[in-house]
């Protein structure tokens, strides 16, 4: 392929919060999975994203960041939700 696009249903956070509900989650460590992966975006609009609260949400668009994946579906602030994401190879 071309590009790689997937759905990431979970939140990548180590923190210790954990929702009082089934819960999906991983560990940072999620992160150099996907780039052996090849995989260049995520989206990460899901019933899952939230499930390490808003703090989960800003600690895996960070890991994404470091990781160099770029993302859309979520943002760390209401503010950024309008910059679009633009697909290259």
């Amino acid at each position: 392929a071309d590009v790689k696009v997937v759905n990431l249903e979970q939140a990548i956070a180590d923190n210790d919060f954990v929702a009082e509900k089934g819960t999906l989650f991983t560990s940072s460590f999620a992160t150099k999975q996907l780039k052996q992966l090849g995989i260049k975006y995520v989206g990460l609009a899901n019933n899952h994203i939230h499930d390490k609260g808003k703090e989960g949400i800003i600690q895996t668009i960070n890991e994404l960041d470091k990781a160099q994946i770029k993302y859309f579906g979520a943002e760390k602030n209401i503010a950024l939700c309008n910059n679009p994401l633009f697909f290259t190879q």
